[in-house]
């Protein structure tokens, strides 16, 4: 199977398209089996540590030239994905989550 890393559909050898979200998640790689579920947003958790600095804000991501400009992750300041798509930050919530 040939899956090419960055573009927007992904696809096998025979040419059929994955838009399926674990493929996604396998080719960007998981941090952990299982997330803790959240009671509240994470972009809202994102505000409450970064005032905090629990989470040191991250270097500012490069937004991509076909990036959706109506989407923007507030952990990269840029226009990718909206902040609750965001994989980096879910794991860094994660992180912090089993630390305690």
């Amino acid at each position: 199977m040939r899956m090419d890393v960055g573009s927007e559909k992904n696809t096998n050898e025979k040419g059929i398209g994955y838009q399926n979200r674990r493929v996604r998640e396998e080719l960007h790689g998981r941090k952990f089996q299982h997330y803790t579920p959240l009671s509240t947003t994470r972009a809202r958790i994102l505000q409450e540590a970064m005032a905090t600095e629990v989470i040191p804000p991250p270097r500012k991501a490069r937004t991509p030239d076909r990036a959706n400009q109506s989407k923007s992750c507030q952990y990269h300041k840029n226009h990718s994905r909206h902040t609750k798509e965001c994989a980096a930050l879910k794991d860094r919530i994660e992180e912090l989550i089993q630390a305690r």
